[in-house]
């Protein structure tokens, strides 16, 4: 039992046990330091990606954005392209970022509506005056909506754009009416006049 006791006294393992362990604590505290660290920068690096894709976008996406906010009365209002992808995603009253393929078909014709409208402020702006020919853009709007293409249409012609409307719904010839802008009424063809007689 003596020399147990002897030998448990000049035992170093434990004291090597602890040394190994303290070692060990020390080397997870680094690691899990080093990962807390990557995750902040990350998440700043997100942060910041996010507020410059959304701030830093193509002066034709900014002018797009303030047309889709009147064209859908403020419920869809920033049009934006996520860094190094080449899709366009729209911003919901709510914070909400959408692909435009999952928006109704009304609202990605607003959104092409507002980028067309852009287009032709940003050729202007160049020099390059070209009439701006439309054929039933508001179709798939409702009646709220098509009120409000009509007056951002409206103001856009009055800033000496030249639009051309072709429809064939009387009620949108009639708003336009409502609104001033006599409507050119085109003579209908021969074969539907004879049908029409039929």
């Amino acid at each position: 039992i003596k020399q147990e006791i002897v030998d448990l006294e000049n035992d170093r393992r434990a004291a090597s046990l602890k040394f190994e362990r303290a070692q060990l604590s020390d080397e997870l505290n680094r690691g899990v330091n080093h990962w807390l660290a990557l995750r902040a920068t990350g998440q700043t690096v997100e942060q910041m990606r996010s507020r410059v894709e959304r701030s830093c976008q193509p002066e034709i996406l900014k002018h797009a954005s303030e047309h889709l906010d009147r064209l859908t009365l403020g419920k869809y209002h920033n049009i934006w392209t996520p860094l190094g992808q080449r899709h366009l995603v729209v911003d919901d009253e709510h914070g909400e970022s959408l692909k435009v393929e999952h928006l109704s078909n009304g609202t990605r014709e607003q959104v092409f509506l507002a980028i067309r409208l852009a287009v032709m402020k940003d050729f202007a702006e160049r020099g390059v005056e070209l009439p701006m020919v439309l054929d039933d853009v508001v179709v798939n709007f409702d009646q709220l909506r098509t009120e409000a293409a009509v007056r951002t249409l409206m103001g856009f012609a009055e800033q000496g754009q030249q639009i051309l409307m072709f429809t064939c719904h009387l009620h949108l010839a009639h708003l336009f009416e409502n609104h001033g802008i006599e409507p050119i009424w085109l003579p209908a063809r021969a074969g539907a006049r004879e049908t029409q007689r039929a």
